[in-house]
């Protein structure tokens, strides 16, 4: 489908004002343009000028894209966990210190 697209016909372009998009090509068999040793289902953005498998025999693959995407709404929640971790790192630390001065809080006498 998109392998025939692209194949058949040089004369593709990527879509502009005088260009428009032609069809859609979502969730097609193709050949991925980057890697054309992987073939699997996936989408052109320009017409079938470039094709990027998303769907392979061996799972999904992801591209930079796909992250840089994502991180807008994953940032907060990676911030967080990394907050919640420097906090108990430090409470665990101030344990240590009192431990180590001989105020340990948990040993009674």
């Amino acid at each position: 489908m998109a392998d025939d697209i692209a194949k058949s016909d040089s004369s593709l372009v990527p879509p502009n004002d005088d260009t428009p998009y032609l069809s859609a090509i979502i969730s097609q068999f193709g050949t991925d343009t980057d890697d054309p040793s992987v073939r699997g289902l996936g989408y052109s953005p320009d017409n079938g000028v470039h094709f990027y498998v998303t769907d392979t025999i061996k799972g999904r693959k992801y591209r930079q894209e796909d992250a840089d995407r994502l991180w807008k709404y994953l940032e907060s929640m990676v911030q967080k966990l990394i907050d919640d971790k420097f906090e108990e790192l430090n409470d665990m630390n101030k344990k240590d210190g009192d431990k180590q001065n001989g105020f340990d809080s948990n040993v009674s006498e």
